[in-house]
């Protein structure tokens, strides 16, 4: 039970920082270069 308590902790934060992540890279994209985003947004959707 603790096991699985700590690994859904894990998980979630690690959710938290994709999603941070992700959050700063699209506030920091190039709005007027949208076609040198799609690349790593589609390698990010395949993971």
């Amino acid at each position: 039970m603790l096991v699985m308590l700590l690994l859904d902790a894990g998980a979630d934060k690690s959710a938290r920082n994709a999603n941070k992540k992700a959050a700063v890279d699209l506030a920091t994209a190039d709005p007027r270069n949208p076609v040198s985003q799609k690349p790593d947004i589609v390698s990010r959707l395949k993971l």
